[in-house]
This record gives structure tokens, C-alpha cells and sequence, in this order.
């Protein structure tokens, strides 16, 4: 299952976290953190239906096409490095999830 992420327009960890959570089924009506902690929570539920069992299960293996991240990682550079290194810490944990980064 490839899931498409859209970054246009986000330039702030808050940007990327609110898309991020949308896209994964963490709308308005689904409350989480917001931070980096939940978002690595999210990522490691994804086939559980999430943090709390409610959300979508998304079958693996699972890959997240990341676009347009590059006003992200110039205006964020910090943020950006934690986004990458969670995302790698659950490829490396996962072997049935991947990532990648697409222009």
C-alpha cells in the first residue's frame, strides 16, 4: 500500500505534523499529541488502527511517498532531521514498511 503525502506548503513542524496526521486518519475529530512522540506512536499502530484501535488498518506493507518536502527541510532543518530519523527507526524496526522522499 503506497500512501501519498503532500508537504506543499508546509514549512513548520506544526505544518508537517498536522498533514502527517491527516493523512494517516488523525483528523480534527481524532485528537493526539501532535508532537514527534505520537507521531512515532501512530506510525508503529498503523496495522492496529491506531493509538486507540478507531482509525483506518492500513495493510502492509505500507510505503509513505513524502512530496514536496523541500520548503520543510530548508525553513526546518531540525524538524526535518527528527522526521527522518523516526521514519528510519520504523523502517528498521518494520521490515514491511519504507519511505521515500519524491520530487
Amino acid at each position: 500500500m503506497e500512501i501519498k503525502i503532500d508537504l506543499k506548503n508546509a514549512s513548520s513542524k506544526e505544518d508537517v505534523l498536522q498533514i502527517l496526521g491527516e493523512v494517516l486518519g488523525y483528523d480534527e475529530t481524532k485528537s493526539w499529541g501532535k508532537n514527534w512522540d505520537a507521531f512515532n506512536d501512530i506510525l508503529r499502530y498503523l496495522d492496529k488502527g491506531g493509538i486507540w484501535g478507531t482509525n483506518e488498518v492500513f495493510v502492509f506493507p505500507v510505503a509513505l511517498l513524502i512530496s514536496n518536502f523541500q520548503t520543510f527541510k530548508s525553513q526546518a532543518s531540525n524538524d526535518f532531521a527528527i522526521l527522518e530519523d523516526i521514519l528510519n527507526e520504523t523502517k528498521s524496526a518494520n521490515s514491511e514498511f519504507d519511505f521515500k522522499f519524491v520530487e
